[in-house]
Order: structure tokens, then C-alpha cells, then sequence
């Protein structure tokens, strides 16, 4: 990568930290939300696709969530 790294000023790093935060929050409570399906399954062997299909919407929805994430936090530091 090439050109000057500059330092982010404090409007910056709130906005960055209420970025994360809320992101965080949103992955906390898919987490939940799969926990919760989990639980509900009690490992019975016919709830075993509905549990795969859960925890894989989660991932799908915690990778997605991160990349926007990094997207906002890129717009932040570029200014925008």
C-alpha cells in the first residue's frame, strides 16, 4: 500500500467505535437466536438440518455483517 496513513481524529474514532458496537451487537443477538434453535432442537437426530441451516445463516449473516462492517469503517477513514 502506498501513500501517507493518517491518523484519525476523535469524530473518527467515535463513529468507528459505535460502528463496531453496533455490529457487535447484531452478531450477539444472531448468536442468540441460534442458541436458542439449538436448545430448542434438544439434539434430536430430526432437527439435525434445521440446526445445520441455522448455524450456517448465522455465518452467512456474521460474514456479512463484518465485510459491511469494514466497508463503513474504509468510508470513515477515507473521509466520507
Amino acid at each position: 500500500m502506498t501513500g501517507k496513513i493518517r491518523e484519525l481524529n476523535g469524530e473518527q474514532k467515535e463513529k468507528i467505535a459505535e460502528l463496531r458496537s453496533i455490529t457487535g451487537a447484531k452478531i450477539a443477538e444472531a448468536r442468540i437466536f441460534l442458541d436458542e434453535k439449538i436448545k430448542q432442537s434438544g439434539d434430536r437426530p430430526e432437527f439435525a438440518e434445521t440446526v445445520a441451516e441455522a448455524k450456517r445463516a448465522f455465518q452467512d449473516d456474521k460474514e456479512r455483517l463484518e465485510r459491511k462492517l469494514e466497508e463503513e469503517i474504509a468510508r470513515v477513514k477515507e473521509g466520507r
